[in-house]
């Protein structure tokens, strides 16, 4: 009872466009991902997720070694599961969405060296396994977790950047 089917559907579209002569891009899109799954491990139910987005990012050459960047993504996901999993009731739907930004800093101190520097949010969905498995491996119980909700938070960062080249090969550390 630890059989599987599942049907995964991706898409994404994303268009690009750059102005040179006011050091401006653009990047912009829309995002599709969906799960279909039927397995005993989820209690012998269809179970199915979607996630959706649309996102913008902007970045702007301030001089020819300051960069900025910065972007925005609205995020949504539904996940559809059953309403018993061994032992444990629950509501068969669950759904979140918001936006998430992000903002960036690039300086060029030198030829290949950069300092860099960002702040962005982040929005993480519970996978259908984490909410609703349900097996166990030899002594190891593994039960569902069907409360389970969306985490979000925030990173930061700050870091240099330093290209190389070694024969004909582009690198970054």
């Amino acid at each position: 009872n630890q059989s599987n089917k599942s049907n995964n559907y991706f898409s994404e579209y994303q268009v690009q466009k750059a102005w040179k002569n006011i050091g401006l891009s653009l990047a912009g899109g829309l995002y599709f991902a969906a799960s279909k799954v039927d397995a005993p491990l989820y209690g012998d139910t269809l179970l199915s997720s979607s996630n959706k987005a649309i996102y913008i990012q902007a970045e702007q050459k301030l001089s020819d070694k300051f960069f900025i960047t910065g972007g925005v993504r609205y995020e949504t996901f539904d996940i559809t599961g059953p309403s018993n999993v061994g032992g444990f009731n629950f509501k068969t739907k669950s759904t979140d969405s918001r936006p998430v930004f992000r903002f960036g800093l690039n300086y060029n101190i030198y030829r290949q060296g950069f300092l860099r520097a960002s702040v962005g949010q982040g929005f993480r969905f519970p996978t259908l396994a984490e909410k609703y498995i349900k097996t166990n491996a030899g002594a190891l119980l593994i039960a569902p977790n069907p409360n389970l909700e969306p985490e979000h938070g925030i990173s930061y960062e700050i870091g240099y950047k330093h290209g190389f080249r070694f024969y004909k090969i582009n690198g970054l550390f």
